[in-house]
C-alpha cells in the first residue's frame, strides 16, 4: 500500500511539473526524499481544532467517541450523549449516564447507560432520539450499570462484570450470569466473545447452551494467561486486543498475532489509556500521562503529540476517529481533533525557529530556511521537537536560497555559500537580494544587491566575484531571463534594466516601463517560459519587438480570497502561480484550493498568506511566512463514498415552537400549516476539518431573488411566508473558499381556510344576507318614524294656533305701551340737551386744566436742564477765578521792565533764562483751561438747545407728532447723566452701565431725554438723602422674547420708597420730597405712554433703594422717523 501511495504521489508531482518550465521543476524537486520529508513532518505540530466544554456541552469525563453511519460524531460523557455534525453540537435527550456505544454492520447504533440499552434513531426532523430497548417494566434486574454492548445475529447484548443482558430480536430480555468476571465483549463473524468470562483470557458465547465456553487455543503460549483489558475494531477483520502487560494483539477469531510496535511501547514505557486503528493502518495510542503516540504499520513511532507540541493536556481520557481521517482526543474539559490522514504539520518557535521565514530550499536531505535572523536547517535525529531545526548561520534578512553546481548560494545581509559538506564561507558583497543563472553563459551567476549586480564564477572549488556589472548603483528587486536569453532586472517601480552580458560580467541600461501606473509595485514573473511584469494589466516580454506589451490574459490576484500567498498570478483560478519567495521571479504552480484554505487559516486567520513555498520529491508542499513553516500532503482525489455536502439540520416553526419534519417519505413537498409560515432554518456542514472557519448560505427559492452572502451563521429566520411552494437550499463554503451545494428541500405552505374560494363564497353569501337584513330593518324603522312624525306635526299645529292667539293679544298691549314710550322719549330728549351743555362746560374746564399740567411739565423739564446750566456756570466761574491768565500778566510786566536790554536779560539773567520754558508750560496750561471751558460752554449750548426743544415739543403736542430717530441707548444714557452732573454731586456716586453698546432703538430723542433726566435726578436725590457708603446707579437692559420692545432698568441704592406711597407715585402733584412739586414722575409716565411704552417703580422699602423700569419700543410706531 505504501509503495502504491508513493507511485501516486510521484505521478501527481509529474503532473505539476509539466505545467512549468522543465529546468525549474528539476530545481525544485531535488534534495528531499519522501521518507526524509515525512520524518521531518512528524516532528511538527499537526493542525488541530480544540473544542472546549462550553462549546460541546460535555462538561464531564468522556467515556466514548464513535463515528455514526452518516459521518456525524458521537461523544459519550459521564452524564449525557452529544453529536457533532461539523456545525452544531447537539444533546441527545433520554439517555442518562452513558457508558458504551456500539455501531453494527447495518448502521444500527446502540448505547449502554444506567437505564439499560438504547437504540439511537433519526427522528426525521434532523435530530436523533433514543429508543429504549430495556423498558423499565421489564428491565428490573438487580445488576450494576451496563459497561459494554455488542450486536450480532440481530441480538443485542449488554454486559457488566459477570452479568449479561440478552435482547432477542422480538425484544425479550434475558439475564445470564457468567462464570467469571469479564472486562468487555466483541463480535467477529457472528460470534460473541468475552474478555474473560471464564478462567482464561478469552471465551466465546455458546448460542445453544447460552453460556461462555473456553477459547484458549487461539492464544499463543507467549501471551498465555495475561488478562485482556480492551478490544478495538481492526480494519483487516477481527479486533485489536490490549492485555495487562501493555501488549497489543491482533485477533481474527482463529489466531492472535503480536503487533510489532509492542517493543516500542515497552522501550518508551507507555501507559496505554486508549488506542485505535487509523484508516491507513497506523495505530494511535493515548497515554494516561504523556499524550498521544502514533505508530506506522511496522510499529515504528512516527510522531508524538503532547503539551509541548500544542495538546491541551497530556492526560488523555479517550481517543476515536471520524470518517474524514481525523483523530479525536479527549482530555480534561476539551476535545481536540487532529487531521492525521493527509495531515499538515506546522513548525514555529516550539521547534527552534525564530523570526519570519523568507525562503526555502532542500539541500543535502535537509530543509534549509532563510529567515530574518539567519539560516535554519532541519536536524536528522533531534531528541525532541524543540531541536527539530537549528540556526546554522546568523545573518540578517536571508531572502533567497539558490542551489547550483552542488553548492547553495545564500542571499542576505552578506553573500554566503554553503558547500556539500556543510562548510559556509562568505563573499565580499552586502545586502544581496536574488540570483539568476543566465542559460547563455553556463557557470555564471548574477547576484543582485542594493547597489548593483555582481558576476560570480566558481574556480578551484570556490565561488568568486569576477566583476561588478557596469550601470547605476541601484537596488534590484528581482531578475529574470526571457526565451530569447534577454536578462531583465526589475526595480519595483517605473523602471527596468536590460542587461548585456559576457563570460565575466557585462553592463545594464535603465528603461521606463510602458503604461506604468503611478504608485504600483512591479515585479517579474517567469511563467511557462514567458516573462511577465505585474500591473493592471500585466505586461509580457515580446521577443519580436524586444519590449513589454500588454497581457490581459494574465491576472494578478486572480479569484477570491483566501489567496494563500503574498503574490498570485493566473490565467484562471485553477491555472495560477505564486513565486518561490518574494525576491524570486521563478513561479511555481499554486497548490490546490484546499491547501490554500489551510494556509489561510493558520494563526486563527481567514486570509493568512505565505511569503515562500516549495515542493519536495513526494509532492508535499512546504509553505512559510510570519507564521513559521507548514507542510501539506498532496490532496488525494475525491472519493464517491460518503460525499460531504451541506444539509438542513432542522426547521423550527417560530410561531408555535414546533420542530418540522424534513421528509414525508413520498417525495412530495413537505406540507406546512398556514400558521407555520415563520421558520428558523438551521444547516449543517459535516466537514470536520477547519470546522470553525466554515461559512454558510441558506437560500429559499421562491422568496429570494438573489442568493444571500455566505456568513459564519448557520441559521436563518424567515417570517410570514406567503402561502405557496418553496425550495430551501443549504450551501456551505470551507476554509479554502470551495463552495459545496446542498440538496433542496421542498415545502408547501397551505393557504389559510379564511383565504380559500369556499371561504370567499361564504363571505359573499353572508354579506348579501347582511345587506338584505339591514335594508328590511331600515324600512321598518322608517315607517315607524313616519307615523311618529305625523303625530308630532298634528300636535305642533294645535300649539301654533294657540300661540298665535296669544301673540295677537300681546300686540294690542304693545301698541298701548308704545304710545307711553313716545311721550317718555320727548322728555329724555330735553334732558339730553341740558347734559350736552354741561359737558361743553366741563370740556372747557378740562382744557384749561390740561394746559396748566402741560405748562407744569414744561417748567419741570426746563428746571432740570436749568439746574445743569447752573452747574456749568458755577464751574466756569470757579475756573475763571483760578485761571493762570494772571501769571501771563505778571510775566508781561517782567518783560516790560527789561525791554531795553531784553537780549541780555533772556541770555544771562537767571530769571530770563527760564522764560521760554515757562511760556511753553504756561501755554499748555492755558490751552487745557480753554478746552475745559469750551467743553462746559458746549454743554451749556446743548442744554439751551434742549430747553428750546422742550418748548417746541410742547408747542406741537396738540398736533400729536413725534420726531423719531435712531438712538444708541448706552451712549444716550451716559449723555443724560452728564447733563445731571453726577460727577459734581455732594455724595460720591458710581455709575454702572451694563447696557451693551450695540443696542439701538428708534424713539423721540427729546421726550426720552426728559424721562431719563427725571429718573436720574430722582435717583441722585435719593442717594444724597440716604448717603450710603458709595452711591451706585446701575443701568441694565433686557429683551423679552418674542416682544418688539426692551426693558431699561435704573437701579439706585438711595432712600427707597414707602410701600404706602406706591399707589400715588404717578399722580399729578404727589411728591415725597420736602421741596418737590409732584410733576416729574407724572409727566415722565405720560411721556412713556406717548412713546408707546410704560414706566414703573419698584422698591423693597425705605432705605433699600429703588428701581425704575422703563419699557420702550425697539422701532418707531409712526412712519415719520428721522
Amino acid at each position: 500500500m505504501k509503495y502504491f501511495q508513493y507511485i501516486y504521489q510521484t505521478f501527481f508531482l509529474l503532473l505539476l511539473c509539466c505545467a512549468t518550465e522543465p529546468r525549474l521543476a528539476l530545481a525544485q524537486t531535488r534534495g528531499l526524499s519522501p521518507i526524509q520529508s515525512d520524518a521531518i513532518a512528524f516532528r511538527g505540530d499537526f493542525s488541530g481544532q480544540v473544542f472546549y466544554a462550553n462549546e460541546t456541552g460535555a462538561r464531564s469525563a468522556i467515556r466514548g467517541i464513535a463515528s455514526l453511519p452518516n459521518g456525524d460524531l458521537a461523544i459519550l460523557s459521564e452524564a449525557e450523549v452529544f453529536t457533532f455534525n461539523g456545525s452544531n453540537w447537539n444533546r441527545i435527550t433520554g439517555i442518562n449516564r452513558p457508558t458504551a456505544i456500539q455501531i453494527g454492520a447495518n448502521g444500527t447504533t446502540i448505547i449502554a447507560s444506567t437505564l439499560g440499552v438504547d437504540q439511537l434513531l433519526e427522528d426525521g426532523n434532523g435530530g436523533r432520539t433514543a429508543n429504549r430497548l430495556t423498558p423499565p417494566e421489564e428491565y428490573n434486574f438487580n445488576i450494576p450499570t451496563l459497561e459494554h454492548v455488542a450486536m450480532t445475529r440481530n441480538h443485542v447484548f449488554g454486559m457488566t462484570g459477570a452479568s449479561l443482558i440478552e435482547i432477542s430480536p422480538d425484544g425479550k430480555l434475558t439475564l445470564h450470569r457468567l462464570p467469571n468476571w469479564s472486562n468487555g465483549c466483541f463480535t467477529i463473524d457472528g460470534e460473541l466473545y468475552f474478555l474473560g468470562g471464564l478462567d482464561g483470557p478469552l471465551s466465546r458465547w455458546d448460542w445453544t447452551e447460552k453460556t461462555p465456553v473456553a477459547h484458549f487455543d487461539s492464544i499463543p503460549g507467549g501471551v498465555g494467561g495475561a488478562w485482556i483489558l480492551q478490544s478495538r475494531p481492526r480494519a483487516e477483520g477481527g479486533v485489536w486486543l490490549l492485555n495487562e502487560s501493555q501488549q497489543i494483539l491482533a485477533f481474527d477469531g482463529d489466531a492472535t498475532h503480536e503487533w510489532p510496535g509492542n517493543s516500542e511501547i515497552r522501550k518508551r514505557r507507555i501507559k496505554v489509556q486508549d488506542f485505535v486503528e487509523l484508516p491507513s493502518g497506523r495505530i494511535a495510542i493515548g497515554s494516561a500521562t504523556r499524550g498521544l503516540f502514533v505508530f506506522d504499520t511496522a510499529g515504528n513511532l512516527q510522531f508524538e503529540h503532547n503539551k509541548h507540541s500544542g495538546l491541551e493536556d497530556n492526560r488523555i481520557e479517550k481517543i476515536g476517529t471520524d470518517l474524514q481521517g481525523g483523530l479525536w482526543i479527549a482530555t480534561y474539559n476539551c476535545l481536540t481533533r487532529l487531521q492525521v490522514e493527509n495531515a499538515s504539520a506546522t513548525f514555529d518557535h516550539k521547534h527552534g525557529i525564530v523570526g519570519d521565514i523568507k525562503s526555502i530550499a532542500f539541500f543535502n536531505q535537509r530543509i534549509l530556511l532563510g529567515a530574518s535572523i539567519g539560516l535554519y536547517a532541519s536536524q536528522p535525529n533531534p531528541k525532541n521537537a524543540a531541536q527539530a531545526f537549528e540556526l546554522i548561520l546568523e545573518q540578517e534578512d536571508i531572502s533567497n536560497l539558490f542551489e547550483y553546481q552542488g553548492d547553495l548560494l545564500i542571499a542576505g545581509s552578506q553573500l554566503s555559500v554553503m558547500t556539500q559538506n556543510g562548510e559556509i564561507y562568505q563573499l565580499p558583497a552586502e545586502k544581496v537580494n536574488s540570483f539568476l543563472q543566465p542559460s547563455a553563459f553556463p557557470g555564471l551567476i548574477l547576484a543582485s544587491t542594493v547597489s548593483g549586480v555582481a558576476a560570480l564564477r566558481k574556480e578551484n572549488g570556490k565561488w568568486e566575484i569576477k566583476s561588478w556589472l557596469d550601470g547605476a548603483q541601484i537596488d534590484f528587486y528581482s531578475l529574470a531571463e526571457t526565451k530569447d536569453h534577454t536578462v531583465i532586472g526589475c526595480l519595483g517601480d517605473h523602471q527596468i534594466a536590460r542587461f548585456e552580458l559576457n563570460d565575466t560580467g557585462g553592463s545594464y541600461q535603465l528603461e521606463n516601463i510602458p503604461s506604468y501606473q503611478s504608485g504600483n509595485w512591479t515585479s517579474l514573473a517567469s511563467i511557462e517560459g514567458e516573462i511577465y511584469l505585474s500591473g493592471s494589466p500585466c505586461l509580457r516580454w515580446d521577443s519580436a519587438t524586444k519590449a513589454f506589451v500588454e497581457a490581459p490574459e494574465l491576472i494578478q490576484y486572480i479569484g477570491a480570497p483566501p489567496y494563500g500567498f503574498e503574490t498570485v498570478f493566473g490565467f484562471s483560478e485553477e491555472h495560477s502561480f505564486a513565486p518561490r519567495n518574494a525576491r524570486s521571479s521563478e513561479m511555481l504552480p499554486r497548490p490546490p484550493k484546499k491547501i490554500i484554505g489551510k494556509i489561510g487559516t493558520l494563526g486563527n486567520d481567514t486570509d493568512n498568506r505565505a511569503t515562500c513555498f516549495a515542493y519536495d520529491d513526494a509532492g508535499n508542499i512546504w509553505a512559510a511566512g510570519v507564521f513559521g513553516l507548514a507542510r501539506y500532503s498532496p490532496v488525494p482525489p475525491e472519493t464517491k463514498n460518503s460525499p460531504i455536502i451541506p444539509r438542513i439540520q432542522n426547521i423550527t416553526s417560530t410561531k408555535d415552537n414546533s420542530t418540522l419534519p424534513l421528509s414525508n417519505g413520498s417525495g412530495l413537498p413537505i406540507a406546512l400549516a398556514p400558521n407555520q409560515n415563520s421558520l428558523k432554518i438551521t444547516s449543517a456542514f459535516p466537514q470536520f476539518s477547519a470546522a470553525k472557519h466554515h461559512q454558510y448560505q441558506i437560500f429559499v427559492d421562491g422568496l429570494d431573488t438573489v442568493r444571500p452572502d455566505f456568513s459564519t451563521s448557520n441559521w436563518r429566520e424567515i417570517t410570514n411566508l406567503a402561502p405557496g411552494h418553496y425550495t430551501i437550499y443549504a450551501n456551505a463554503q470551507d476554509a479554502s473558499g470551495q463552495i459545496f451545494q446542498g440538496e433542496g428541500l421542498a415545502i408547501a405552505i397551505a393557504t389559510p381556510w379564511s383565504k380559500t374560494r369556499l371561504a370567499y363564497l361564504l363571505y359573499f353569501i353572508a354579506a348579501t344576507l347582511l345587506v338584505i337584513g339591514i335594508v328590511r330593518y331600515y324600512n321598518r324603522v322608517q315607517i315607524k318614524r313616519s307615523k311618529k312624525l305625523q303625530g308630532l306635526v298634528d300636535e305642533r299645529t294645535k300649539e301654533i294656533k294657540l300661540q298665535n292667539q296669544r301673540l295677537e293679544a300681546q300686540a294690542e298691549d304693545l301698541e298701548e305701551k308704545n304710545e307711553e314710550l313716545t311721550a317718555t322719549t320727548e322728555t329724555l330728549s330735553s334732558t339730553l340737551r341740558q347734559l350736552q351743555e354741561m359737558q361743553d362746560q366741563l370740556v372747557a374746564t378740562a382744557r384749561t386744566a390740561g394746559k396748566a399740567e402741560v405748562a407744569i411739565n414744561v417748567l419741570h423739564n426746563v428746571g432740570n436742564v436749568l439746574n445743569s446750566i447752573n452747574v456749568s456756570l458755577t464751574l466756569l466761574s470757579e475756573k475763571a477765578n483760578q485761571s493762570n491768565v494772571s501769571k501771563l500778566s505778571r510775566l508781561a510786566d517782567l518783560i516790560e521792565s527789561q525791554k531795553d536790554d531784553i537780549d541780555t536779560f533772556l541770555i544771562q539773567d537767571p530769571r530770563g533764562k527760564i522764560i521760554p520754558e515757562y511760556l511753553i508750560q504756561l501755554a499748555r496750561i492755558l490751552k487745557n483751561e480753554i478746552e475745559s471751558n469750551q467743553c462746559e460752554l458746549d454743554k451749556m449750548t446743548e442744554d439751551v438747545d434742549h430747553v428750546k426743544n422742550i418748548i417746541n415739543s410742547q408747542q406741537t403736542h396738540a398736533k400729536n407728532r413725534n420726531a423719531y430717530e435712531t438712538i444708541e441707548l448706552s451712549h444716550f444714557c451716559q449723555y443724560a447723566l452728564s447733563i445731571i452732573g453726577i460727577e459734581n454731586a455732594e455724595h460720591p456716586v458710581e455709575i454702572i452701565n451694563e447696557i451693551p453698546e450695540h443696542i439701538t432703538i428708534e424713539n423721540d430723542k427729546h421726550q426720552l431725554l426728559d424721562i431719563l433726566l427725571n429718573l436720574f435726578a430722582n435717583a441722585l436725590e435719593a442717594i444724597q438723602q440716604e448717603k450710603p457708603g458709595i452711591g451706585t446707579i446701575k443701568l441694565s437692559v433686557s429683551l423679552p422674547p418674542d416682544q418688539p420692545s426692551l426693558v431699561l432698568k435704573i437701579r439706585d441704592n438711595g432712600s427707597g420708597i414707602d410701600p404706602q406711597a406706591n399707589a400715588k407715585l404717578f399722580q399729578h402733584g404727589f411728591t415725597t420730597k420736602p421741596h418737590g412739586h409732584g410733576f416729574g414722575l407724572h409727566g415722565s409716565a405720560n411721556a412713556a405712554i406717548d412713546l408707546g411704552g410704560q414706566l414703573q417703580l419698584e422698591s423693597d422699602g425705605p432705605g433699600k433703594g429703588a428701581t425704575a423700569i422703563l419699557t420702550l419700543l425697539l422701532t418707531a410706531p409712526h412712519p415719520h422717523t428721522i
